[in-house]
């Protein structure tokens, strides 16, 4: 009696683990094919500007186009001026209306700057969405970086959003219409993985202070927050590679505008929360040695 009783308990238990497993999986996917888009032009304001660091390729350039796509001004901020000239360029012929302005700046300065000699730069502009997107990466042992090479990415990876969504919060707080603060994190955020110690500690920090204001009373008031964690996407980062998990750049930023204003947390494109729920059924030390294997193969 007791054995069955033992067996249908597993069972019961077995078969909920399963169900929950598959509700993770469908419902996001299933929310993503169905909702509708905001009308974030109406939500955020007819011709008010939005702010895109590391606006000047990848995912920050696709994120600007789609933006200038949906009626608002843009300003691309990079260090790089060619770059920047190049993506305002290519932003003003896929939408002739749009007006584009471009900042010069090196995030991997000390944060301390941006108030000073950033935000003053955008004071005088109707500023709804700032789009927190500039990132460094580096692979390899944490041994190989310089000690100037480490606080460099630490300032653009995780100062920059810090301080320039603290220096302008006040700005997009006070605004008629609701405002928009995007973080762009990243899958390695959940996992803390060697070889890509520091930006995946980089990308937790932004993780955790992005949930967590949002929370805030005060600092969330007329702002709406999304924390958007892709994985592979086709950029300079992963040498602009394709493969079965990457998706490109315009695609990300697509999924990533139409859940503005709706959750702080952004569904993934389906390829990426695919990959996110296969790796969730492995044990984590598992998917932390296939990834150390990986990288020594040089993938």
């Amino acid at each position: 009696m007791m054995r069955k009783v033992t067996q249908r308990a597993l069972m019961a238990i077995g078969a909920y683990v399963c169900a929950r497993k598959l509700y993770d999986l469908a419902v996001p996917l299933i929310q993503l094919k169905l909702e509708s888009e905001l009308d974030i032009k109406s939500r955020y304001g007819s011709g008010s500007w939005a702010v895109v660091t590391g606006g000047s390729r990848g995912i920050g350039k696709e994120i600007a186009a789609s933006l200038a796509r949906r009626g608002f001004n843009i300003v691309l901020v990079s260090k790089d001026p060619d770059r920047l000239r190049k993506a305002a360029e290519e932003i003003k012929s896929r939408s002739p209306r749009t007006n584009v302005r471009e900042i010069v700046y090196d995030f991997s300065a000390s944060p301390d700057e941006i108030p000073e000699k950033l935000v003053p730069q955008l004071s005088n502009m109707d500023v709804s969405i700032l789009v927190n997107n500039v990132s460094e990466i580096h692979r390899g042992e944490f041994t190989t970086l310089a000690p100037a090479r480490v606080a460099g990415m630490i300032n653009v990876n995780s100062g920059s959003m810090a301080v320039l969504t603290s220096a302008m919060r006040e700005q997009l707080s006070n605004r008629k219409n609701r405002s928009a603060v995007v973080v762009i994190s990243s899958q390695a955020s959940y996992y803390p993985r060697s070889y890509m110690a520091l930006y995946d500690a980089t990308k937790s920090f932004d993780d955790f202070l992005t949930l967590s204001i949002s929370r805030e009373k005060e600092t969330s008031r007329n702002i709406d927050y999304l924390l958007v964690r892709p994985a592979r996407v086709s950029t300079d980062m992963i040498y602009n590679k394709m493969a079965i998990d990457t998706i490109t750049p315009h695609d990300q930023a697509e999924v990533a505008i139409k859940q503005l204003g709706k959750r702080t947390e952004a569904i993934g494109h389906w390829k990426h929360h695919l990959f996110r729920w296969v790796v969730r059924l492995f044990p984590h030390e598992v998917y932390l040695r296939g990834f150390e294997r990986l990288h020594r193969a040089g993938f």
